[in-house]
């Protein structure tokens, strides 16, 4: 298995992993006209984008896709280029997207925390924040990287407990909020 390719908040001018997301992002790949399949192990999904956050709102400003019938279309008037995997990149599409609910993002990744299947986990990061939206806007936002730090503590002193591996395995794919808070 492959740890898996996040999407990327771009904000107050840093790239932040997601972690965790808690709603439904308004954003359908199929509703632009894909068909997506894996573009390699560490996409299974098929495509991955790049999100810009600015005061106007969320925007899904990038967007990287393979899709099953080798179709690609133009997305918001941008052509798609040749991406150096499978597939074709759309740079600059710049649609806004109205979501409401809330994503923890992560930045400066702690390798030691890599899990190598799925999405990493909330703890993998030193820098976490949660931001709440509502029509695409932020209303709040908050400081989780000293939470995410006692667990790495707790980590660090008790280790993990592999009697879940399974559960642990399942929740690694998973984007939910509950999920990637676990410790095993």
């Amino acid at each position: 298995m492959t740890g898996q390719i996040a999407d990327v908040y771009e904000y107050n001018g840093n790239r932040y992993n997601i972690v965790a997301i808690k709603g439904t992002m308004n954003f359908d790949i199929h509703e632009l006209g894909f068909d997506p399949v894996p573009i390699h192990t560490a996409c299974w999904r098929g495509y991955h984008c790049i999100y810009n956050i600015t005061e106007e709102g969320l925007f899904l400003k990038d967007l990287f896709v393979n899709d099953r019938n080798g179709s690609y279309p133009p997305v918001n008037g941008v052509e798609p280029e040749e991406d150096r995997f499978d597939g074709k990149v759309y740079y600059g599409i710049n649609i806004p997207v109205k979501f409401d609910g809330g994503i923890i993002i992560g930045n400066d990744f702690l390798t030691r925390y890599y899990i190598h299947m799925g999405f990493q986990r909330v703890y993998a990061y030193k820098t976490v924040y949660e931001l709440i939206f509502k029509e695409g806007l932020i209303t709040k936002k908050t400081d989780l990287s000293k939470k995410a730090a006692l667990i790495r503590t707790e980590i660090d002193e008790k280790g993990i407990d592999r009697a879940n591996i399974s559960k642990f395995v399942e929740e690694s794919f998973s984007l939910d909020y509950e999920d990637k808070w676990t410790v095993y």
